[in-house]
This record gives structure tokens, sequence and C-alpha cells, in this order.
């Protein structure tokens, strides 16, 4: 029986038909380098090798996201890439034929993952020399037992967390953002440090396959996917991490990886999922002690959740009406790594600084359209009469804030509703799926269509912040978050 895994929405029609019940999640679940390059030559039955070429072009043909393509122009298609797709003795010469042909219909959200881009076929590459250290000769190496007690070394991904959060940018894995009172911080970690190794992988073996590509795209979202799948472990196991301070010191710690600390939800086909929503209200000291100056008193309202599912609601209700009783001066949506869910949750969450009906895109696919207009929230989280928050609103944003998150972000910019700030976001709006092929790679497909409200379109584009933040270890030294300063630094200019 194949393996079918939901990215995206629409595992029913009857989902597609609610206005609260449409999924456009991006792909969190198959992280991948997005490229053939440097894979293992391996040879491939003739058998596997056309009943994979059949797999993939009957999936994109009854997709459901390519209608403007001609039976005359799939016809072409199929004559050119069948016979050289049979005709493969190896995965790679397969991997060549699908990616030309994937290629050539100029989507984002079409994509074969190789089986060899997952986290666990890199932590069966060969071990990390400790000869390997990168820094210079005279670089001090600090070691430290960051544990009370002794723990099991991580072989692989798991359940648990150590609190880190890493990105890709311009050539190196930076730590950018370390959750307060996890193993991590108590361990000395902090944001803006190099990531060198994680267990007995270094980061250059996946960091040069990246060099040359977007990290503001589907294959930039995989790779980030992958370092913070490899940030996971068991727990009560313990991840052994190589990096480079501020300072320029290599600092090598084993961090042990704890429960997570949200709420386990299923929604539809997706697995067991884990939602967990934050919110702050910072001061001036708060920003402060954050590298923040902002020059004058202030309160400003956080709310940051990791996906978009129904656990969200509430927590976010209650946020707007504390922030409204609290008179805070703008609030700041931290849609930072948040790879996406449900997509009608856009319209409610919106629905609660916005006055007016607002309509955020459309979506398509073969039973119809989806106008994904705002709630304009009336009605606070205890029962009382209210008009939504009309304070400003700063949205963060980088290249793994996908799919729902995109049309929330360039929903609300072209409403002129949020302000958005951080990096361009993948280009991942659609829903999608995921479905093992015969041999053994992963093909991402999309099943439906999204435009923004003039026409525009996120997919393939990505959301573009109104105010760019370039992340860098100098960045980091200024500020432990950079992007929330940009904002603030934009409020006190209005």
């Amino acid at each position: 029986m194949q393996s079918r895994h939901l990215i995206g929405s629409m595992t029913t029609l009857a989902l597609w038909l609610s206005a609260t019940g449409v999924a456009c999640s991006g792909s969190a679940a198959v992280p991948g380098t997005g490229a053939s390059s440097g894979l293992q030559e391996s040879a491939i039955p003739p058998r596997t090798a056309a009943d994979t070429y059949e797999k993939v072009y009957t999936l994109m043909r009854n997709s459901g996201a390519l209608e403007s393509i001609t039976d005359e122009e799939w016809a072409r298609m199929d004559a050119i890439h069948r016979p050289r797709a049979q005709a493969a003795g190896t995965n790679e010469e397969l991997r060549s034929v699908l990616e030309e042909m994937i290629g050539s219909l100029g989507k984002s959200h079409f994509a074969l993952i190789p089986q060899e881009a997952s986290a666990e076929y890199l932590l069966e590459e060969e071990p990390l020399p400790a000869e390997d250290a990168e820094g210079s000769g005279d670089t001090e190496i600090l070691e430290e037992d960051t544990a009370e007690e002794a723990f099991e070394t991580s072989d692989g991904p798991g359940d648990g967390r150590v609190g880190l959060h890493a990105r890709l940018i311009d050539g190196q894995v930076l730590v950018t953002r370390v959750d307060p009172d996890s193993p991590a911080e108590r361990a000395g970690i902090r944001p803006g440090w190099r990531l060198n190794s994680i267990r007995r992988l270094d980061l250059s073996r996946l960091t040069d396959r990246y060099r040359d590509q977007d990290v503001a795209s589907m294959s930039g979202y995989q790779a980030n996917a992958t370092v913070n799948s490899l940030l996971t472990a068991e727990p009560g196991t313990a991840i052994p991490l190589e990096l480079v301070d501020l300072r320029g010191e290599v600092v090598r710690r084993e961090v042990e990886a704890v429960p997570f600390a949200g709420e386990a939800v299923r929604f539809g086909n997706l697995g067991s999922m884990e939602v967990e929503t934050q919110v702050e209200l910072l001061d001036e000291g708060d920003l402060a002690a954050m590298g923040i100056d902002t020059g004058r008193p202030i309160r400003v309202g956080l709310i940051r959740f990791n996906t978009w599912m129904v656990p969200i609601m509430a927590p976010i209700a209650g946020a707007v009406e504390r922030f409204r009783d609290e008179g805070v001066d703008a609030v700041v949506i931290d849609l930072r790594g948040n790879p996406g869910g449900i997509g009608g949750l856009a319209m409610g969450v919106g629905g609660h600084f916005l006055t007016e009906p607002t309509n955020l895109g459309t979506m398509r696919n073969q039973y119809g359209e989806l106008n994904f207009n705002t709630n304009p929230q009336t009605v606070s989280a205890s029962g009382a009469p209210v008009t939504p928050l009309e304070v400003p609103v700063f949205v963060l944003v980088d290249a793994m804030s996908a799919s729902t998150s995109e049309i929330f972000a360039g929903g609300m910019k072209e409403a002129g509703r949020a302000t958005i700030v951080g990096r361009r976001t993948p280009g991942m709006a659609l829903p999608a799926v995921a479905i093992d092929l015969p041999n053994g790679d992963v093909f991402y497909y999309a099943i439906a269509s999204f435009t923004l409200p003039g026409g525009g379109v996120i997919e393939g584009a990505g959301v573009t912040p109104e105010v760019d933040v370039q992340l860098s270890t100098e960045a980091f030294e200024r500020s432990t978050d950079p992007d929330l300063a940009a904002a603030i630094g934009t409020l006190n200019r209005e």
C-alpha cells in the first residue's frame, strides 16, 4: 500500500467546503535537499524506473492545480520524458529526467525529494573526526557538562526538543532563537552562535549542497527543515553540538532533549502535531534586555505560535483581550518558522485586527473556490462587546514561514493592516501532498491554486517584507532578536 503524506488541505471535499477547515500547510514533514547533486549512484530495475515515472506523471496530470496545461501539451511532455525514464539505469539518471519534467511546469509546489535527503540519512554518513573542528589553530575550545546527570547520546531525531531554532544564512547555520528556560538556554547557548556540527554530522556537508540555493524557496525550506529536525531527539537523550560563539570561540555542549510543551492534536490524514502558543507583554525594560532601545516608555504585545491549528485560537483571543485592556502600543505576530496548518484560521485571527470583513485571497481547486474573508471579532474572550484592535500590527516572517503563514502575511499586507518584517517567505502557499515513489523517493505536488485579492500570487514568489532584515553574527551582537528590533524601530518612526 502506498504511503500518502497529506501536507496541505482538502483531505475530503467536506473540508474544502468548510470556511474554517482548510489545511494549507507547507512541507515540514518531508525535509530534503531539493536537488539530486551529490546523491549516490544506485542501479534501478527497469520496472521500478517505469513505475516511478508513471506515478509522477499521473499524479501531476490529476493534481487539480495544472488546469492550464492542455491534453496536447501533456502528450508532448510524456513523449519527451517517458522513453528516457524507462531507459534510466540508475536512480540518478531517473531523477534527472523527472526533475527536468517537473521543472518544466514552473511551479514551486511540485518537487522530487530524494530518499537520501532525510535527516536520518545524513546521520548515516561517516562520523565527524575530532580534528575537523572548525576554527583557527589558536581558538579555544570550551567544553562543559551541561546536565546534572549523564544522558544517553541521541543517535537521531525524535519527539523531544532542546530549545534551539536555526537557519541557513550565508553558507552557514546560525542559531536564530533560544527558547527561554530551555535546556539550550541553560547550556549557555545564545542567538547568533554558529553551528558547526550536530551529533556526528559536519554541517558543512549540508551547507555545501545549498551554497548556490535561494533559502527563500522550497529547497531552502527543506534544508532548514532538515537542520531543525536534526535538533530534535528522544526525550531524555542528549544531542552533542559544536558551535562557535560571538567571540569566535569553539564551544562543545551535550544538550538534553525534553518533551515538547505544547498540546498534541490530529487533523485529517496528518499525524499527531504539537501546538504551542506563546503570549508576552513586553515593556521598554524587557526590550532593553534584548538589546532593543525604545527611547520611550512602550508596551508591545507579542503572539507566537508554531502552527495554524485550532488550539491557537483561544490563547490568541485571550491575548488580544489582555492587550486591549493593557493599552498596548503595537502587536507583533511572530510567524517565523511557522509552516502553516488550517488555512481558515487566518480569517479568524485577521478578524481581531480588521474592523470590516476583508478578503485575504482566494483558493481554487477542482471542486470550486474559497474566499479567505476575515471575520471581525466583535465579542471578547470574556463575552464583552468590543471592536477589533486598531493599534499597529507587525508580522515577523522568514524562509520557514509557509503556507497559511504566507496567506495571512500576504493578505494583511495587501489590506494595509500589517507591516511585514524579516525575510522573504519561501512561496509555498498551496496545499500539497507528498507520495512515496517505487524508487524510494518522495513526490511533492500541489492540489490547488491561490491568489491574493489584487491578483498577485505567493506561490514561487513568497511574501516580501516591507522591512527587510538580513541576519548575521553582527546583527545578533546588537540584539538577540534583530527582527523584533527592526519592528520596534519602525514603530518608533511612525
